[in-house]
């Protein structure tokens, strides 16, 4: 490998990373969005919409996301799916990335987020982790081409398992 390419792999996974961050602190504006309008008794659709934009605008238009093995294309109809969730908060332990291939910087990144998310108001949390394939845009930024994201309730994790015991950083 040239070394110029691995210097600009090493300036693109930060980059690739505040991407993904970029999409989780979205999810958490629909979030926020939610919960201050419900307060205010108002109808959702009008705030859900400038966040569902924002998210739409990181995914490719025939972009394809199986959550938890349904399969959905078009990022349209991702949103749509995110919206449907009624999340309640995300909490995003880590965000990891790394080029599909060190030679050719067009191939794209690996992308990978993981966490807690709570839903429809519920106390307990699920553990999720979302995967996606991040290639580069003209405009020097990234879209989402495809996308795995898989919640578990955290009684699949055992008797006696304490949000606690889970929160521990990732190596």
């Amino acid at each position: 490998m040239d070394p110029s390419q691995g210097e600009k792999t090493k300036d693109l996974i930060p980059k690739a990373k505040g991407f993904l961050k970029n999409h989780f602190s979205i999810l958490e504006e629909l979030v926020e969005l939610r919960a201050e309008w419900a307060e205010k008794e108002l109808a959702e659709l009008a705030v859900e919409e400038s966040a569902e934009k924002k998210l739409a605008n990181l995914y490719w238009e025939d972009a394809m996301m199986t959550f938890d093995g349904e399969n959905i294309q078009g990022k349209e109809a991702i949103c749509a799916k995110f919206s449907s969730l009624k999340l309640s908060r995300i909490q995003v332990l880590n965000i990891e990335c790394l080029p599909v291939s060190g030679n050719d910087l067009n191939s794209g990144f690996y992308g990978m987020g993981c966490g807690y998310i709570w839903l429809d108001g519920k106390q307990d949390a699920r553990l999720f982790s979302q995967t996606f394939s991040l290639h580069p845009t003209p405009e020097g930024s990234f879209a989402i081409s495809n996308s795995v994201f898989i919640h578990i309730g955290m009684e699949s994790c055992g008797a006696g398992t304490t949000l606690g015991s889970l929160t521990r950083p990732f190596p």
